[in-house]
């Protein structure tokens, strides 16, 4: 049985979708959403939003909802220096580039540390893709 798809949008309201691909949606994997949630709590600790820039859509893992493209913004929306932006095809986009200032590395470490403590993997080809790997199963 395949398992229903939440809407994210519905249950991070200080979060920012930034939806970037044309047949993206903000829905993922119920288990996905609940520890995506507990994250960006944990985010707003810090005084920070998490941006969501894809969820589901039609590339492998974001397919089953247990993928996210995501980056940190300050309260007022203003994303943190990651060094790229999303999709950057660059050598940059790996997520331990060579060629970043300390505050782009760092910034990069709090995203991937934070996620992780909930269950987010990151990819090491881009610093904004995560994929959830559900550790209760």
């Amino acid at each position: 049985m395949e398992t229903e798809l939440v809407d994210i949008a519905t249950l991070i309201p200080n979060a920012i979708f930034d939806i970037r691909s044309d047949d993206a949606t903000t829905k993922l994997d119920p288990v996905a959403a609940e520890n995506l949630v507990k994250a960006a709590k944990y985010f707003n600790d810090f005084a920070l939003r998490v941006v969501i820039w894809n969820a589901y859509f039609a590339k492998p893992n974001h397919t089953n909802g247990l993928a996210i493209d995501v980056t940190l913004a300050y309260k007022d929306g203003e994303l943190l220096d990651m060094g790229t932006d999303f999709a950057d095809s660059s050598p940059k986009a790996q997520a331990d580039a060579e060629g970043l200032t300390y505050e782009q590395l760092s910034n990069r470490s709090f995203l991937a540390e934070g996620l992780a403590q909930f269950g987010f993997v990151q990819l090491p080809s881009e610093w904004w893709h995560f994929d959830f790997k559900n550790t209760d199963e």
